[in-house]
């Protein structure tokens, strides 16, 4: 049997292809430099504030999604420690809770 070699055509800057799904999902779209987009995605819960940035030196792409939770005074703690804990077990990435 041969070996067939497939090669996708994709783009050197991820961010462009990241701008074409979101257009195409009707994601509010902020390109605001080359290797930088910012994107707004409504969900159930709440809106997602998504911002990625293209490394080319690294070729890495920095995710960072923010979103509204609530967290009651009384449990803060509890779900500090529980953000904590998660943590722990990431292979990459973190979660935060701010204030």
């Amino acid at each position: 049997m041969a070996a067939v070699a497939l090669q996708e055509e994709f783009p050197s800057n991820p961010i462009d292809l990241v701008e074409v799904i979101a257009g195409g999902r009707d994601w509010l779209v902020d390109r605001s430099t080359e290797d930088e987009v910012n994107l707004i995605v409504a969900g159930s819960w709440c809106d997602y504030h998504l911002s990625l940035n293209w490394h080319e030196e690294m070729e890495g792409l920095h995710l960072a999604c923010t979103f509204d939770l609530k967290v009651p005074a009384a449990r803060r703690e509890e779900v500090s420690r529980l953000v904590s804990m998660i943590n722990e077990q990431l292979f990459y990435g973190h979660f935060d809770l701010w204030r």
